[in-house]
C-alpha cells in the first residue's frame, strides 16, 4: 500500500492525564491484542479513509469518532495519542475549502455532503470540546518549525523495503547521517510499545538510534524523533527570542520557520499535559527519499545550528543552514504539483 506523503507531529499524554472513564478505557486498550499495532497503524488509518472517500457520496469525516490510538510505554507509564480521525478530518476539510475554489471543491465533495459535514462539526463545537488534536499533519513536507523541539540524539532511522525497488537493507548496517553524533548502539529505549522493539533492542533490529532520548523502533522504513514535552517546550522557548524572520527565509515560504509558526507550535503543545511525549514521524515521506537521502537528512541538527548561529549573530552561517534545509525540502514539496 502507498501511504499518504505526509509527516506527523504527535503528542502522547500519560494515561493518568485522562479523566475517568477514559483512563480505564485507554488502559484496557493498551493491553488489547486486537488494537492496530504501530507497524500497521498508518496502513489502517489510510485504508479506512480511502473507503470513506471512495464511496458515493464521499464521507468527509466518519460518523463516529475513532476509538483507536498510538501507544507508547515506559516501565511505569502508558502514553496515549488518540487518532481523533473525525476531528482531524473536519479540520483538514476546512483547510481544503479555504485553499480551493468552491467550483473545484464541489467536484470532489458534493454540496449536500459539505453541508452535512459543516452541520456535524458545528454541533460538535457547540459541546465546547477542544479543537487541538493530538496529531498534526503536514503533506509533502516537514515544516521547519517542527524540527525545533528535537535534538539529533533523539533520532531513530530504520531502512526497510522501499516500494517498487525490491531492496531491503539491514537496518543495523545503516550508515550514519552526515554530521556524526548518531550511534548504532543505544541505551534502553523510552516510550516503546510491546509490539515495537522493546527497551534494549537487538543491534541488528535497531538501525540508527541515538545515545540517549526516548525512541521507538518498528520493523519498517521510518524516520522518527521523540522527546519529552519538557524538552520540546524548553527548546521552543529558547528559540523564539533569537529567531529572526528576515534571516530565516522568505516569510511566504510555506516551510520557513517564522516566529509566528514557531509560537503557534508552542501554543499547541502548551495545551497538553507537561509530562507528555512529542514525536515527529516522517510518515509516508520516507518513500519519497532514497536510503542515502534519509541517512544524510540532518534537518533537526541543521535547524539547531542555524538557531545557535542566529543567537551569536553569525548571519552567514545562519543563512547557509536555512538554504541547505530549504534546498532539501523544496524538491519534495514540489512533487505535490508534479504531473
Amino acid at each position: 500500500m502507498v501511504f499518504p506523503y505526509a509527516a506527523y507531529l504527535r503528542v502522547y499524554e500519560p494515561v493518568t492525564a485522562y479523566p475517568e472513564p477514559a483512563r480505564t478505557l485507554w488502559t484496557a486498550y493498551a493491553e488489547s491484542r486486537r488494537r492496530p499495532r504501530r507497524v500497521h497503524a498508518l496502513e489502517v488509518e489510510h485504508r479506512r479513509a480511502a473507503r470513506r472517500l471512495a464511496g458515493y457520496p464521499p464521507e468527509v469525516a466518519p460518523r463516529l469518532e475513532c476509538q483507536d490510538a498510538y501507544v507508547r510505554r515506559t516501565d511505569d507509564m502508558i502514553y496515549i495519542c488518540p487518532w481523533e480521525t473525525r476531528l482531524r478530518s473536519w479540520l483538514a476539510f476546512e483547510r481544503f475549502r479555504e485553499e480551493t475554489s468552491s467550483a473545484v471543491a464541489s467536484a470532489f465533495v458534493p454540496p449536500d455532503e459539505t453541508e452535512r459535514a459543516e452541520r456535524a462539526f458545528a454541533h460538535w463545537r457547540d459541546g465546547d470540546r477542544p479543537l487541538r488534536p493530538h496529531i498534526l499533519t503536514a503533506t509533502w513536507h516537514v515544516p521547519l518549525a517542527w524540527f525545533v523541539p528535537f535534538d539529533r540524539a533523539e533520532r531513530c532511522l530504520l531502512l526497510g523495503r522501499t516500494p517498487g525497488r525490491g531492496h531491503l537493507e539491514e537496518p543495523g548496517l545503516a550508515s550514519r547521517g552526515t554530521g556524526g553524533g548518531a550511534a548504532a548502539s543505544a541505551g534502553p529505549a523510552v516510550g516503546t510499545e510491546p509490539d515495537a522493539a522493546p527497551g534494549g533492542d537487538a543491534p541488528d533490529e535497531r538501525g540508527e538510534h541515538a545515545r540517549r532520548g526516548p525512541t521507538t523502533a518498528s520493523a519498517t522504513r521510518t524516520l522518527i524523533y521523540v522527546t519529552t514535552m519538557a524538552e520540546a517546550r524548553r527548546r521552543i522557548a529558547a528559540a523564539l527570542p533569537v529567531l529572526r524572520d528576515d534571516l530565516a527565509a522568505d516569510p511566504r515560504e510555506p516551510v520557513a520557520p517564522t516566529t509566528g509558526r514557531l509560537a503557534a507550535l508552542g501554543s499547541h503543545l502548551d495545551a497538553f499535559h507537561p509530562r507528555s511525549l512529542v514525536e515527529l514521524d516522517y510518515g509516508g515521506l520516507v518513500h519519497l527519499l532514497d536510503d542515502a537521502a534519509l541517512r544524510a537528512d540532518d534537518s533537526v541538527a541543521e535547524t539547531g545550528v542555524a538557531l545557535a548561529a542566529m543567537a551569536r549573530g553569525e548571519v552567514e552561517l545562519t543563512v547557509a543552514m536555512y538554504q541547505r534545509l530549504l534546498a532539501r525540502w523544496r524538491p519534495v514539496r514540489a512533487r505535490r504539483t508534479a504531473n
